[in-house]
C-alpha cells in the first residue's frame, strides 16, 4: 500500500512512524484551550467533557485498548477521520512506561540520563511535571502479557 500523503497531518506521519516499528496504536483525543468558563485547568480534553477525568489521554469513542493495530490502512483511516488525535498505545506489550513527576524541563532528564550513559527513548510531556518514558524490559526471561494493561498514554506530537 503507497504510503498517505502526511503533509498535512504531523500526527499521522508520527502515527505510522510508530507502526513501521511495530508498535501498535490508535487515535486519542488531544489538548484543547479551556471555554472562557472554565479556566480550572490549562488545558481541556477534545472530548469536550469539561470533568474528563483522563483529559487528551483517552481513545476516541467506542475504541478501545484492543482496537490496537500496526494496520497502515486502519490508521490512516483513523486519522484521517481524526486528524488532531494524539497516539496511544497499550502499555505491556511492546514496552512499558515508566512516569516520573518532575518539576523542571524534561532537557534535565536527558542530561542527567546521559551523564548515566543512558540515551533516552522519546520523553512524553504529559502535562506540566509529568513525564513518562516508553522502555522495552531487558528481562527477556520474563513471560508476554497474556493481554494488555487496562491504561495506555497518549504523547502528543505538538509544539508545547
Amino acid at each position: 500500500m503507497p504510503r498517505p500523503n502526511t503533509a498535512a497531518s504531523p500526527s499521522l506521519e508520527a502515527a505510522l512512524d510508530y507502526i513501521v516499528r511495530g508498535i501498535a496504536i490508535l487515535p486519542s483525543h488531544y489538548p484543547v484551550q479551556p471555554t472562557p468558563t472554565d479556566q480550572s485547568q490549562p488545558l481541556a480534553c477534545s472530548c469536550g467533557n469539561p470533568a474528563c477525568a483522563l483529559p487528551a489521554g483517552h481513545p476516541f469513542g467506542t475504541v478501545t485498548i484492543h482496537d490496537a493495530t500496526v494496520s497502515a490502512a486502519r490508521v490512516a483511516r483513523w486519522w484521517l477521520a481524526f486528524p488532531e488525535a494524539n497516539i496511544a498505545t497499550p502499555a505491556g506489550i511492546s514496552f512499558d512506561v515508566l512516569a516520573l513527576r518532575h518539576p523542571g524541563p524534561a532537557e534535565q532528564i536527558v542530561m542527567w540520563l546521559a551523564g548515566q550513559g543512558i540515551e533516552p527513548g522519546p520523553i512524553i510531556t504529559a502535562g506540566p511535571g509529568h513525564l513518562r518514558f516508553p522502555v522495552r524490559g531487558s528481562d527477556r526471561t520474563r513471560p508476554a502479557p497474556t493481554r494488555p494493561s487496562t491504561t495506555a498514554f497518549s504523547a502528543s506530537h505538538r509544539a508545547p
